[in-house]
């Protein structure tokens, strides 16, 4: 492990109880040395309670704050500053009637120093800003520079009184594209010298241009957690879901693509009958096959044993290798698939979310239920499911809500592709009713079915088309 990989902070499991805020519920993350950490959420979401723990303005209730992997008391601010925490913004951390200069090396008020030598900063101004390639003018009134002039200098001046963590508020509020970009390249300069920086912005689209890994709060808990690189602007506000409508324009933007999916010549390992689909988004393409049960199922489930391509986005790749690459936004289901991946000793919040326990297995995610089910009762809300329910576990439900749990999951989760293999097969008008529900409402957010029925009644009444199978 290189240094720069070493953790320098470490939450874990942090809550407060401070009147009049969101506290913060269960907070777990970690900092490495020389990382830009993005935090990103709603409003009184529990940002702020975040950076006044961090600066020490205030007292965790329970949990634990490692720096360094030794376990750490931020009881003042004062504490925060000798840990080497800076708080600033490009609002209120300069001085107005003070030059550059004089702001860039104005005296820590924790050492109790309030004498300015000029000789010493008229010295090192000119250096310091030409070091990290600013265009400002040491002499020019700080009052009289830009929103992003003023947080460079704040930036740089945490750096003189010898910063490691640097926590900046609202970057880009009121910055043109130049600016921020400016900013950008001063923030990653700083942060190859080792000092960490924990930006914390509204504006998730902000942080993709400069952070390296980013963080969603919701309700006071880190309902989000991923590397930019490995994610987008669009599923941080997935996962937040803003309000309805701004959900909804963000949903249609993100999964109403015109691309479909044509799989060509789809074929098992040492089988002449070949195949071909189209996915449309959202679409259902229906597939009635002559015989061979559950073969469509067959086909989808066994990647490595299928051949043929696949043609998406003005390319055409191998299908195995697309399958593998893509599983993840796909599910196949087949006949009673409402019976099947359903855990006794799971609530059905768990159940749910069974898909995300693979994602949450290191310091970085979610490390406990509670926040795990904090995403699901908007899901609950708006599709006026009983929230209680989310707490019961299988066995305590009556037979139309068990059959339920599946649905609900593949609802939750919006897969791009959904493979049926006659779904219909032995269920009971009521849930048939949902799942037809269940398909509309996916439908409407893109998703695309590949649908297999003996009953063609059945697809004559969902299909947008239908196709003969070989």
């Amino acid at each position: 492990m290189t240094e720069m990989d070493q953790e320098l902070l470490y939450f874990q499991n942090v809550t407060t109880a401070d009147p009049g805020i969101q506290n913060l519920q269960y907070v777990s993350f970690y900092l490495k040395k020389g990382e830009i950490l993005g935090v990103t959420g709603l409003n009184g979401g529990g940002m702020s309670c975040l950076a006044d723990v961090l600066c020490g303005k205030i007292q965790p209730v329970s949990g634990e704050i490692y720096i360094d992997n030794e376990k750490t008391i931020i009881s003042s601010e004062e504490d925060a500053r000798k840990l080497g925490i800076h708080e600033i913004s490009s609002f209120h951390s300069i001085i107005p009637t003070m030059t550059a200069a004089e702001n860039l090396f104005l005296p820590d008020p924790m050492e109790g120093r309030a004498f300015i030598s000029k000789q010493y900063y008229a010295v090192k101004t000119r250096d310091f800003l030409a070091e990290y390639d600013l265009h400002i003018d040491g002499e020019a009134i700080a009052g009289g520079l830009s929103y992003a002039n003023r947080l460079e200098i704040a930036i740089c001046r945490a750096v003189v009184r010898g910063a490691r963590i640097i926590i900046c508020h609202e970057l880009g509020a009121g910055f043109t594209e130049n600016e921020i970009a400016a900013c950008r390249e001063l923030i990653k300069k700083i942060c190859n010298l080792g000092i960490s920086v924990i930006l914390f912005n509204t504006d998730a689209r902000v942080l993709f241009s400069i952070a390296d890994r980013c963080i969603a709060f919701r309700d006071g808990a880190v309902c989000f957690s991923n590397e930019i690189r490995n994610t987008s602007y669009k599923e941080i506000q997935r996962v937040l879901r803003l309000t309805e409508n701004k959900a909804q324009r963000m949903q249609e933007k993100y999964d109403q693509s015109d691309k479909e999916i044509v799989f060509q010549d789809l074929s098992l390992e040492h089988e002449n009958r070949k195949n071909t689909f189209r996915a449309r988004p959202g679409e259902v393409t229906g597939v009635v096959f002559s015989q061979t049960e559950d073969y469509l199922y067959d086909l989808f489930s066994n990647p490595f044993q299928l051949n043929g391509t696949v043609s998406y986005d003005g390319s055409l790749k191998n299908v195995r290798k697309w399958m593998k690459k893509n599983k993840k936004s796909m599910m196949c289901l087949k006949k009673r698939f409402w019976d099947h991946g359903i855990f006794s000793d799971l609530t059905v919040a768990e159940n749910i979310l069974l898909p995300t326990y693979a994602k949450f297995n290191d310091r970085a995610g979610i490390l406990n239920k509670k926040v795990l089910k904090i995403s699901l009762y908007d899901f609950a809300k708006y599709y006026q499911i009983n929230p209680a329910i989310l707490n019961l576990y299988p066995r305590q439900l009556d037979i139309s809500d068990l059959n339920k749990i599946v649905l609900w999951r593949i609802l939750f989760f919006r897969p791009r592709l959904v493979i049926l293999d006659e779904p219909c097969y032995a269920m009971d008008a009521a849930t048939r009713g949902y799942f037809y529900f269940c398909i509309e409402e996916m439908k409407k957010n893109g998703t695309s079915f590949i649908w297999s029925e003996k009953n063609e009644n059945i697809l004559r009444r969902h299909a947008n088309q239908i196709i003969q199978g070989n």
